[in-house]
């Protein structure tokens, strides 16, 4: 089994509002880092699971470009019951993907899948989702 990850950032702000009691129920912001995790088992022509520039190109259209410099409350979260914590980004973004993927990229995607998506919020403090 191979497996490659690209990392992302961008900035952001939110709060906890949503039943959560603590200073981070106030709203503050982050330097947000996003990996994205492929595997699969096979290597296409060229021994690569997957081009990091097309990974990149599909992560900065559909998460990075889309919440960068947002209220993530509103841009993310807004029409749902939910706080903007980072495993819900990370759930989120790994749907998000993995359906865009399977739809757009059939044949380079082809024996590979989402393996995870980890949020970090802080340097020491992440949440990942994966299936």
């Amino acid at each position: 089994m191979y497996r490659v990850t690209k990392r992302f950032t961008f900035e952001a702000a939110h709060s906890l509002g949503k039943g959560y009691v603590g200073k981070c129920a106030h709203l503050h912001g982050h330097s947000y880092k996003v990996e994205v995790t492929v595997e699969g088992e096979e290597l296409n022509a060229v021994d690569m699971l997957m081009d990091f520039s097309l990974l990149k190109k599909i992560a900065t259209d559909k998460i990075v470009s889309k919440y960068d410099h947002t209220f993530l409350n509103e841009s993310l979260v807004k029409r749902e019951n939910t706080n903007s914590t980072a495993e819900v980004m990370a759930r989120k973004f790994f749907e998000t993907l993995k359906d865009f993927l399977e739809n757009n990229y059939p044949e380079e995607w082809r024996g590979k899948r989402i393996a995870r998506v980890a949020v970090w919020e802080t340097e020491d403090s992440y949440a990942e989702y994966f299936e």
